[in-house]
């Protein structure tokens, strides 16, 4: 654990984030939470816990990509030219 960080319960931590303490639990084992530490039965969080992109969080995409030309590049591959 890190020094000087107050840890949270599970259960403080997903009433916050309006999520079951299962769920929370879970996205705790795929590393997607910030800081999550088990050091014994249960997992602590810190106070400042932040979710990490996954895939049911998708990472935005760069201001500087173009769908319109994505797209256009996608229906031109489906007819074939």
């Amino acid at each position: 654990m890190r020094a000087n960080t107050q840890y949270v319960t599970s259960k403080e931590l997903a009433a916050r984030w309006k999520i079951s303490v299962w769920s929370l639990n879970h996205l705790a084992k795929q590393h997607r939470i910030q800081g999550a530490v088990k050091p014994g039965r249960d997992w602590r969080f810190p106070e400042d816990a932040e979710l990490l992109p996954g895939p049911a969080t998708p990472v935005p995409r760069a201001a500087d990509t173009d769908t319109d030309a994505v797209l256009a590049a996608f229906l031109r591959r489906l007819d074939g030219k």
